[in-house]
């Protein structure tokens, strides 16, 4: 239960920071154009 828990964690973090730096690339691409 515990190790399902920190791996749910471990997926969410890294969902966020792939949008983060999704969010982060399209901003940078709208501010070139």
């Amino acid at each position: 239960m515990v190790i399902k828990f920190v791996q749910s964690r471990c997926l969410i973090g890294f969902f966020c920071t792939v949008s983060k730096i999704q969010n982060i690339d399209h901003s940078q691409l709208h501010s070139l154009n």
